[in-house]
């Protein structure tokens, strides 16, 4: 098989299974739940086909595009920041971030409300015994990106040798994790996407 080549760089790409492979020392990994085939189906390819670490991350970091549509990880998320609409979009976010952090982020009784019209938008939750709400602003569809701000406030005090990482595509999405710093720097020498602390 031919190699395939980043043009703006001249490295050699990984082929899917390779890149996969490689994530998976890194700590990213597809859930037990989604199969090969659900990852094929969203790269429209096989396991042979060449594919840049950028693309690879957000393919992986997304979710299955068939059936329930559910993550394809719970190590990594693809996230597109125009994404406010209604009520449960916020939960939506306070729940994936728990999930990425393999309940270290243990959060209960999450709601939320959303009004485009009304300009309202607010989440709460329990915490370590409390009780947490926070009110966001409304632009649109664009999620308040203080959320994140919040909940790595939130989690600063709780013992664990992860954090929330970040990392930019240089677009309206972004990559966010949960790793080790070990983890963190290995990703980012692996896949040439800088990936930092969530602050």
């Amino acid at each position: 098989m031919p190699f395939s080549f980043d043009k703006s760089n001249n490295v050699k790409l990984p082929t899917l299974a390779e890149g996969l492979a490689a994530l998976e020392h890194c700590g990213i990994r597809k859930r037990d739940d989604v199969s090969i085939e659900d990852i094929l189906y969203s790269t429209g390819g096989t396991l042979n086909d060449s594919i840049d670490y950028p693309q690879l991350l957000c393919v992986i970091g997304s979710d299955v595009e068939r059936d329930d549509f559910r993550p394809k990880s719970n190590d990594l998320w693809h996230f597109d920041t125009e994404c406010i609409v209604d009520d449960g979009d916020y939960v939506r976010i306070a729940d994936r971030l728990a999930s990425l952090s393999k309940g270290a982020l243990a959060i209960s009784d999450v709601r939320d409300h959303v009004s485009i019209e009304e300009s309202v938008a607010w989440l709460e939750l329990n915490f370590r015994g409390k009780r947490v709400h926070w009110d966001f602003e409304v632009q649109d569809d664009w999620v308040d990106a203080t959320v994140f701000t919040r909940f790595v406030q939130l989690f600063r005090d709780v013992p664990s040798d992860a954090r929330f990482t970040y990392g930019d595509l240089g677009g309206q999405d972004c990559l966010i994790g949960f790793s080790t710093d070990e983890q963190r720097h290995a990703l980012t020498a692996l896949t040439g996407v800088k990936f930092e602390w969530l602050t």
